[in-house]
């Protein structure tokens, strides 16, 4: 399914499905300014208070408008247990919009407040300033990688990169001077880059991070290449997959399953009917699960009932989320919803 497919199921009337659609658009970083529109009409549609929770904390992945932030204030205010989800997607939204609202911003979370606040400092540098702010961090965590905070880095790169002004003939050396034997903090800032700058002609570079035994670093090369988001890149990643370690497998197939393009649908499907090992068969059809594709359902149930790891999650729950969205009446089906339905009662259960 395409992501403008999606956004209408924010608003299904069963919650398991509104919370999936929160967490499809969020992993795929899809950025359509109208989703909070819709995350919030779902957040009231929400009956069940503990589960509200999991439509708010997708709130701060997307663009907010005015409207939407007079919103989030006001529901800050007024509802206690979700206000750190309010607050957070405020002191995410563009600074440009926060210096223009006519809201007043009174955060309850010191360390949002002083995000917020940060944000705005930097935004008021000039650009070379913000570079070599950079730069300066970067040296620093090359003698004592204690000093690096990630989160700084991370919203100088989004600031950086949301310039007009950027100096790109920088950050192309930045990558071209870079040292695959001995990746360090710079990759980090360079996975961040890249994927707000999409700079797909250093992919290869990106997609190379997946190998490595480093989490952090796996993570940002994953949310940098679903941002960068081509067909290269799906294509790149089928053609390495099973030359490259367990690590690359598993982090490639999320990758895959966050790029939410039909290349990527493509490249899961091949390597799911080469998939010799349960354990990867696992990651690649729950890879297909969250990309909502029908193959999804025709790999996956030779699988049913325990032939994947069913430490991941319910396949069944699964593939009853992928039917429902896709409108197919699988024999299964209500099975599968009966399941699901179990599944979800245990999870709320636990909240």
């Amino acid at each position: 399914m395409k992501p403008n497919e999606v956004k209408p199921f924010l608003l299904h009337e069963e919650s398991l499905i509104r919370r999936f659609a929160a967490g499809y658009l969020s992993d795929g970083k899809i950025y359509d300014e109208d989703i909070m529109h819709f995350l919030l009409k779902a957040y009231r549609m929400e009956k069940d208070i503990p589960l509200r929770g999991f439509i708010a904390m997708h709130m701060s992945d997307f663009p907010q408008t005015e409207e939407t932030l007079i919103t989030l204030n006001r529901l800050a205010r007024n509802v206690a247990k979700d206000r750190h989800h309010f607050e957070a997607a405020i002191a995410n939204a563009d600074v440009r919009l926060i210096l223009s609202s006519k809201e007043k911003f009174n955060f309850e979370n010191k360390d949002l407040s002083n995000r917020l606040k940060y944000r705005i400092e930097i935004h008021e540098e000039d650009t070379d300033t913000l570079w070599n702010r950079i730069l300066e961090i970067l040296c620093e965590s090359r003698k004592n990688y204690e000093t690096f905070d990630f989160e700084t880095m991370d919203l100088l790169s989004k600031e950086l990169s949301s310039r007009d002004d950027i100096p790109m003939d920088k950050v192309h050396d930045l990558f071209e001077e870079y040292n695959y034997d001995d990746p360090y903090y710079d990759e980090l800032f360079m996975c961040t880059l890249a994927g707000n700058l999409k700079l797909e002609e250093y992919s290869d570079l990106i997609i190379e991070s997946l190998s490595l035994d480093w989490d952090y670093l796996n993570d940002e090369a994953m949310f940098a290449l679903t941002k960068i988001r081509s067909p290269y890149i799906a294509k790149n990643i089928e053609n390495m997959f099973y030359d490259e370690n367990e690590v690359f497998q598993i982090f490639a197939s999320g990758t895959l399953g966050y790029m939410k393009i039909k290349e990527a649908e493509d490249a899961l499907v091949s390597l799911f009917e080469k998939a010799e090992d349960d354990y990867i068969k696992s990651y690649l059809i729950f890879s297909l699960c969250d990309l909502l594709s029908p193959y999804a359902i025709e790999l996956g149930v030779p699988l049913l009932p325990d032939k994947y790891d069913t430490s991941f999650d319910s396949l069944e729950k699964n593939l009853y989320i992928v039917a429902t969205l896709n409108g197919i009446d699988h024999p299964q089906l209500e099975k599968w919803r009966e399941m699901a339905e179990e599944d979800d009662k245990k999870f709320r259960g636990m909240l």
